[in-house]
């Protein structure tokens, strides 16, 4: 199926002040699947920026395990770096 979703980990964390969000998305292309990271900060009611999301992407093979244990391991990693797990949603 194309670009569907097979797994997403939402995690936040407050740095010097500044809330933070980083998203892990595992998605389904015609032809592999791929892994995206966003990162960007938390916006309070009211607030607006400019600044564009940091996005990391990596491609793999056909296989689906072989993206979502790659998802799974930066999921582990970023807890390991002091990020909270707000959800995760395997599909």
């Amino acid at each position: 199926m194309e670009k569907q979703v097979h797994y997403k980990c939402t995690l936040h964390r407050d740095s010097r002040g500044q809330g933070r969000y980083r998203e892990i998305e595992v998605v389904e292309h015609t032809d592999h699947f791929e892994l995206l990271i966003f990162e960007g900060e938390l916006l309070r009611s009211g607030q607006s920026t400019s600044a564009q999301p940091y996005v990391k992407s990596v491609s793999f093979p056909p296989t689906r395990d072989a993206a979502r244990a790659a998802a799974g391991e930066e999921t582990r990693k970023s807890v390991a770096a002091g990020w909270i797990l707000v959800q995760s949603v395997e599909r």
